[in-house]
């Protein structure tokens, strides 16, 4: 025993219960799935089987499914999220493989280059959480773990990833290279089926930014712009150095994907970010002496050069509001720095280097009257016997911003005709509120039909409040469109008297033909199928800069391990991509950059499944070493 024990026994056991510690965990989860625990616990045995079969695989199935995998606009808030389960189950897989491996096999050893991940994610988690034990506790200690929990699941997975690829980092980075393209192709058609639904056809509509299946921007928020920063270079620098053939063709084909999701989002700190990775990339493929092309294969660049050029012309001058939002950028930064200002006046109690807490800014930026307070707020509640009830707010002095803020329902398939929302609401004070039903994706209402209510002022303790019927205007919802029948629409709910706060008891919606629209009405199922949704003032929510965020919420410990992650991650790609161009580096080296570059003006600080992917991605970056061997220069 004792010698299988130094033979590797050890690691086996640990792998072993580690995968029954993970399964345990995520079955947990899987089973308390507030829409579907059956086919969430089904999905995660699958994953978790394929992992343990191919656990080099499971870098493709991860990065695939990590950007269409939330269901966060449907589940409302609860104990996990789809991607923590995503998580668990490749885990469970991976170490379950390593487990039943040879003996001297093993898990990975110790590198300097993973004790520097270790080391700096470290600093993020102990800045984030330093508060808890200071004299000004969080003021939401509940966001500690969602806000901190990326870096966690990102430390679990890259060394399980690096054992599984024996140590080797650049095939580790082609597998994820391949999981990101095929990522990208899903969030393209979700963009496309989007632009369709809202204006008949695939292309970049004016006034409208395209969100894709990234619910966090429900709040606001640059959470596709982001993916598109880490996946974007990398596709691009597997698209330069393949060579003409069908593989070419499907790269090609996804940029031109790629692009018109990019026009559509109509992010310039992301053009800006993607113009900078791609001029690197083309610097790195003109280092290497390549052969010859042949005359198709200088025709088939050129088409593809001219397609780009007239599609990016198309987004720039006709598709979209793109290029007014670059002639108004100085202007923009004007707001913009008066933003931050006033969210490093959230520090002013706090000792120099002590942060907020991870999480903690909208508690404290918002709370304050005037120019950067909330909307609304919503909040669930027990209440005794009767489970959980939505408590929603309206803004705290400003009249004129509580219809950017509602408590919100996702609805299909609307049918014409009118609308009557019956309604169950206490309110301690007398409060005006909307009811809405819009054609709306996440951000961007299309059509609405909408009436104002009063409330009087009643016992919000007492319950059930007395069942009120209202009638709702405005348009018909004809039919205009060949999709316009499956176009997402929301209900929303919000509270316009300034300092007013309601309890919500039920909420039905009644079309013509007699139909009751609305899941779990009377909130029987706690919070599922409802959330907190924006249309503007989302300044509280981030504060659109990432170093910014990382030193308000984590100090300067936690913004010094941002920086020195990033900056190991770009030096190590740097040296690798010097090494060998045609490796994988070049492409993890302009990703890191174009996320280093895009932070200075966007945070994804808030957002755990997109601080997840840029934590995998730097982390891959930093364990990429330069190749000496001749035969790269041969």
């Amino acid at each position: 025993m004792v010698a299988h024990l130094r033979g590797g026994g050890a690691w086996r056991i640990a792998a072993l219960l580690g995968a029954l510690g993970a399964a345990g965990l995520g079955l947990w989860w899987a089973g308390q799935h507030p829409l579907g625990p059956g086919w969430a616990v089904v999905a995660f045995i699958a994953i978790a089987a394929l992992a343990a079969a191919r656990p080099t695989g499971s870098v493709v199935v991860f990065a695939s499914l990590l950007p269409v995998v939330d269901l966060g606009l449907q589940t409302g808030p609860w104990a996990a999220e789809e991607t923590d389960l995503l998580v668990l189950a490749t885990a469970t897989g991976v170490l379950a493989r390593l487990a039943v491996r040879s003996a001297d096999a093993g898990l990975p050893s110790l590198t300097r280059r993973l004790a520097v991940f270790w080391l700096c994610g470290a600093l993020v988690l102990l800045g984030g959480a330093a508060p808890v034990w200071g004299a000004a506790p969080p003021a939401e200690p509940g966001l500690l773990w969602p806000a901190s929990k990326a870096f966690v699941w990102a430390s679990l997975l890259l060394p399980l990833w690096l054992a599984a690829h024996a140590g080797d980092a650049e095939r580790l980075a082609w597998r994820w290279t391949l999981g990101q393209a095929l990522g990208l192709a899903l969030v393209g058609g979700t963009v496309l089926l989007e632009l369709v639904g809202f204006s008949g056809w695939p292309l970049a509509l004016p006034g409208y930014r395209a969100v894709g299946w990234f619910w966090e921007m429900r709040l606001g928020g640059g959470a596709i712009d982001v993916y598109l920063a880490c996946t974007l270079p990398l596709t691009a620098w597997a698209l330069l150095r393949e060579r003409p053939g069908r593989r070419w063709w499907v790269l090609a084909g996804l940029h031109l994907l790629a692009l018109q999701v990019l026009v559509a989002t109509q992010s310039r700190a992301l053009v800006v970010a993607a113009a900078v990775a791609i001029v690197l990339l083309l610097a790195c493929a003109a280092r290497w002496p390549t052969p010859g092309w042949s005359r198709r294969q200088r025709w088939r660049w050129a088409l593809f050069a001219g397609l780009l050029t007239a599609q990016l012309g198309w987004g720039l001058y006709m598709g979209s509001d793109l290029q007014q939002r670059l002639a108004t950028s100085a202007g923009d930064l004007g707001s913009r720095l008066q933003h931050w200002g006033r969210a490093l006046d959230t520090l002013a109690d706090r000792p120099i280097g002590w942060g907020l807490g991870a999480g903690q800014l909208p508690a404290r930026y918002g709370a304050v009257p005037g120019e950067g307070e909330f909307p609304g707020r919503l909040e669930w509640r027990r209440e005794g016997q009767g489970g959980v009830r939505p408590w929603l707010s309206g803004p705290l002095s400003d009249p004129r911003i509580g219809h950017l803020f509602g408590l919100s329902q996702r609805l299909y398939g609307l049918q014409p005709g009118g609308h009557t929302v019956r309604w169950a609401i206490a309110a301690s004070q007398p409060a005006t509120l909307l009811l809405s039903v819009c054609e709306r994706h996440l951000l961007y209402d299309r059509r609405c039909q909408w009436r104002r209510v009063q409330v009087p002022a009643s016992d919000a303790g007492a319950s059930p409040a007395p069942l009120v019927e209202t009638v709702l205007r405005g348009s018909a919802f004809e039919r205009d469109g060949w999709l316009a029948s499956v176009r997402p629409a929301m209900l929303g709910v919000s509270v316009l008297t300034p300092g007013a706060t309601v309890r919500v008891d039920r909420l039905e919606l009644w079309d013509t033909s007699g139909r009751q629209r609305l899941a779990n009405s009377d909130f029987s199922d706690g919070a599922a199928r409802w959330v907190g949704a924006a249309q503007g003032r989302f300044e509280p929510w981030h504060v659109d800069n990432l170093y910014l965020e990382f030193l308000l919420e984590r100090g300067a410990p936690g913004l010094a391990g941002l920086l020195v992650l990033l900056g190991a991650a770009l030096l190590a790609g740097w040296r690798a991509s010097r090494a060998d161009p045609w490796s994988a580096a070049p492409g993890m080296l302009a990703a890191a950059l174009a996320l280093g570059l895009l932070g200075l003006l966007i945070s994804s600080a808030e957002m755990p499944r997109l601080m997840l992917l840029v934590w995998l991605g730097l982390g891959m970056c930093l364990q990429l070493k330069p190749k000496t061997s001749h035969k790269v220069r041969m």
